[in-house]
């Protein structure tokens, strides 16, 4: 008997890559069906309606990018420089290429251009982010307005990398390079 649930997570999976690939026109029932080898019986199962589906998806970036994220930075108790350290490296890493790769980012702001649901999905989700990243500079005594300042800087230089075609090692030196800049700014400011 094939697992109900991991069939699930199956179709989720190729609807990133169909997504990461081709855009939102791409993911379609029979074209994720043929790649993953299940039935449309067994999409049905899982998911009433393609709208649903691709609220699955949604929560599911959602959770993945972000809570997740959010969560295993806050296991680091002790130190606010390592928990932002922490979340550089974890973004720098990029998506799982089960779930669309470096791409699917990109991939869902380009879909919420023309979808008013994913689009405010995106915008909340950029809101989060952006305050956790806050928090933590707070939590490293930098003052309010740089705080909110750098926040900015940081996360739209995350946005910035996700939306080019980088290798692994570029990203890791960008990443090196912001993480110098933001320790500098923030010893300077507490001078």
């Amino acid at each position: 008997m094939t697992d109900r649930g991991s069939n699930k997570i199956a179709w989720i999976e190729a609807g990133f890559q169909m997504l990461s690939e081709g855009g939102i026109d791409s993911v379609r029932v029979d074209r994720i069906s043929k790649k993953i080898g299940l039935t449309r019986g067994s999409f049905y199962w899982h998911f009433k309606s393609r709208a649903e589906f691709l609220d699955a998806m949604l929560e599911l970036w959602h959770k993945k990018g972000t809570s997740d994220i959010i969560a295993l930075v806050e296991q680091e108790k002790d130190n606010p420089n390592n928990r932002l350290s922490a979340l550089l490296n974890l973004t720098a890493k990029g998506a799982d290429a089960r779930y669309g790769g470096k791409f699917a980012e990109m991939a869902i702001r380009i879909w919420g251009k023309s979808n008013p649901k994913v689009a405010a999905a995106v915008k909340q989700i950029d809101a989060e982010r952006i305050q956790f990243v806050h928090k933590l500079l707070n939590e490293m005594q930098v003052e309010s307005a740089l705080a909110s300042f750098l926040a900015e800087i940081i996360y739209n230089a995350y946005i910035g990398m996700v939306s080019r075609d980088l290798s692994e090692e570029e990203v890791t030196r960008i990443g090196k390079i912001a993480g110098t800049y933001i320790e500098d700014q923030i010893a300077q400011a507490k001078k």
